[in-house]
């Protein structure tokens, strides 16, 4: 018998070709291919497993068996353990175990390894086959067998046709078991496809139901329904759908934090049925987890038998939503905690006093308000940066608030300012005022930090905790500005005697400017705390000339451009000699600014209009006037209407328009001359605003003092 030439196959024998080379895959490679686990997904997805007999199958092997004349024709399906027999032309019927044969014998498993048809002409002659049962027995002698492969890529089994003779497989008839073997693959398509749209529309309506029952849970979740009513609307979801899923949930003993099973048929992760599950049920938790990853409860599930896909993903869907609530739970109090929490140290914040001077208020007994406040916190935070500066507040709270504990409350009102509230406020205050004076000061190097404050009772029916409130900041701050005012008198005194041991003459003038200054501070309405700012300015106005040289500030003739620039600097180089005092620190920028003028011709920055701080603008009339009123011993002084005059027609260019009329109106008072020496004679400087020359008027305010 002739040889039939290979046709797209993995074999092609004739019965005289017992030697043919054609390769049959190897034990190995059967093995993975019939137990690749997608194969085996795919094909139990089909459903056609174990299934009975059916006209649109029988169909096809009866035809393949009348048009190729072969005894026998199969539609065989291989699981992992046999080769069963979908639909069987040929084959016994009254016999059960016709339906199935097992893999050992089985020659479909080589379709289904190569994915490709399998010809075989006479098996009894060929060794790879020789020792099949089938093969000796002659029940298979020659062998036709075309994959059954899905668009998947998935081959099931294979459609064959086995005869008992040896015979040659002809084109013709490989084409008709090839058609057949399509048609079997898109019935099985097919049905797959109608199946699927079925399960499809019945998920979908049992979708909307939950989708519909879900919405329910979340808007209790958002209406922030009491949790009992959210665990038990919860709970109940599992009846929207028919999954034999039941569930409940706890938050107060969680189980262990045990994943779900992978998949429906992985029960080894699941535990033995207990409590609301059957004998024969399957049980798995699904962790319910806080915000932060903390497992805070599960959702206990059960179910009979195996586990379905949805069930899982149901369960999941219960976790997440019951996180959700409890998140706007824990979410809730938390904002309800900041709210009363200073985030930087962590203390009670001005929000929590307020609350707890109203409940102290109301009490029987009193409470001591005790009010603090940093010294030397903006320069802290000035040196060294705000995160330096957070981390020392943050420090100085945590002390504050184990100085305190268990005996006063401590809270961080904003900014350097810092309170206690002490219950009972008795013999036990002065020490409790003590400790956190204590607790709020630390030196290092380069700085050194300190507070003030100020206390008040809170007496109920008779102070309320705002009035309270109110009494003891007053007792801060005038504490404060007192201790202030007392630090900076001390460094303004150190500065003046040692401008007037270098010129004798410059401190009485700035006596008289600062006297002529705060007189005019008042008339244009500045508080106390103001005014005496303006004061200590002008009386440091002119402390940077102690570092310009006897031979420019004494020299007669007119200063030349080197030595007018040189002279000028005496504004930027009192800047830094007052800045260098820490109770100075604020008068600095007030001395750098007194020469600078309104219409942005002044010195050392040209500063103008409003760019001048209003001191700096009061100083510079007031110097120009006792410039211009100060004897000499080489000329008379100006008469006071005169100098009056000279500042009104500078104002607005030279001079601010508004302090000159305040300056005008002193004057006119006769405050002036009270708060003036009688007229002095001077040594000559350079550069003052009278001219040099005796008896000639005096020159120009414009031309102003240095």
């Amino acid at each position: 018998m002739p040889t039939v030439p290979a046709r797209n196959g993995l074999l092609d024998l004739a019965p005289s070709d017992p030697d043919a080379s054609a390769r049959v895959p190897s034990a190995e490679e059967v093995a993975k291919a019939v137990l690749d686990e997608g194969r085996l997904e795919a094909l139990r997805a089909t459903e056609l497993l174990d299934s009975l007999d059916e006209e649109a199958f029988d169909r096809f092997t009866r035809l393949a068996a009348a048009l190729l004349h072969a005894p026998v024709s199969l539609v065989t399906l291989l699981d992992a353990e046999r080769a069963f027999f979908k639909s069987s032309w040929g084959l016994p019927e009254d016999e059960p175990k016709n339906r199935e044969a097992p893999l050992t014998t089985s020659l479909c498993k080589h379709v289904v390894a190569a994915a490709a048809p399998l010809l075989i002409g006479d098996a009894r002659l060929d060794a790879r086959f020789q020792d099949n049962p089938l093969v000796r027995d002659e029940t298979i002698v020659a062998y036709a067998g075309i994959p059954l492969t899905l668009a998947s890529g998935h081959t099931l089994g294979s459609f064959c046709a086995v005869d008992v003779v040896p015979r040659v497989w002809e084109e013709s008839e490989i084409t008709v078991l090839k058609d057949l073997s399509a048609a079997v693959v898109a019935e099985i398509e097919f049905r797959s496809a109608a199946r699927e749209a079925a399960r499809s529309a019945t998920e979908a309506r049992l979708a909307e139901s939950l989708i519909v029952a879900e919405n329910r849970v979340l808007s209790l979740i958002l209406a922030d329904a009491p949790m009992a009513t959210v665990v038990r609307e919860l709970e109940d979801l599992v009846r929207v759908r028919p999954l034999g899923l039941r569930a409940r949930i706890s938050f107060t003993d969680p189980p262990t934090d045990t994943p779900p099973p992978d998949s429906p048929t992985a029960p080894a992760s699941a535990t033995p049925a207990s409590g609301h599950a059957g004998p024969d049920a399957v049980q798995w938790s699904t962790p319910i987890r806080r915000l932060g990853g903390s497992v805070a409860g599960a959702v206990v599930s059960s179910a009979e038998g195996a586990i379905e896909p949805g069930a899982v993903t149901l369960a999941e869907d219960i976790a997440r939503l019951a996180e959700l609530a409890l998140d706007r739970r824990e979410a809730a109090a938390t904002l309800v905690l900041e709210a009363r929490r200073d985030p930087v140290t962590g203390l009670a914040n001005r929000r929590q006093l307020f609350e707890d001077l109203e409940q102290a208020s109301q009490s029987d007994t009193a409470a001591l308000l005790i009010l603090y406040d940093l010294d030397g916190f903006k320069q802290y935070n000035d040196s060294f940066g705000h995160p330096a500066g957070d981390a020392l507040l943050s420090r100085l709270g945590a002390r504050l608030g184990r100085a305190v504990e268990g005996i006063a409350t401590a809270y961080r009102m904003g900014g350097d300012e810092f309170c206690i509230l002490l219950p009972d406020g008795g013999p036990s205050s002065d020490a409790v005022v003590a400790a956190g004076a204590a607790a709020l000061a630390e030196r290092g190097e380069a700085f050194s930090i300190a507070c003030s404050h100020g206390s008040a009772l809170v007496e109920p029916g008779k102070v309320a905790g705002e009035e309270a409130m109110r009494a003891a900041d007053q007792r801060l701050y005038a504490r404060k500005q007192s201790s202030r005012a007392s630090a900076s008198r001390q460094s303004t005194d150190v500065l003046l005697s040692v401008l007037a041991e270098r010129h004798p003459g410059f401190g009485e003038h700035s006596s008289g400017v600062a006297a002529l200054a705060m007189l005019t501070a008042g008339q244009l309405g500045l508080d106390s705390v103001e005014t005496r700012i303006v004061g200590l300015a002008a009386e440091l106005h002119d402390v940077g000339k102690m570092a310009i040289p006897d031979a420019i500030l004494d020299k007669r003739a007119q200063l030349d451009d080197a030595e007018s620039a040189f002279m000028q600097r005496h504004t930027v180089i009192g800047e830094r000699i007052v800045a260098a005092a820490p109770a100075l620190m604020s008068i600095a920028p007030l001395v750098r600014s007194s020469h600078e003028r309104v219409d942005g011709r002044g010195y050392p920055d040209g500063l103008s209009g409003a760019e001048i701080p209003l001191a700096s603008r009061i100083v510079a009339v007031c110097d120009a006037f006792d410039a211009m009123v100060s004897g000499r011993h080489y000329r008379d002084p100006v008469a006071r209407a005169d100098a009056t005059a000279e500042l009104r027609r500078c104002a607005g260019t030279q001079f601010d328009l508004s302090v000159v009329e305040a300056f005008s109106a002193v004057v006119a008072d006769g405050a002036a001359a009270s708060a003036r020496p009688a007229v002095r004679s001077l040594p000559r400087r350079a550069g003052d605003a009278i001219d040099t020359r005796p008896k000639r008027p005096a020159r120009r305010a414009t031309h102003e003092s240095h």
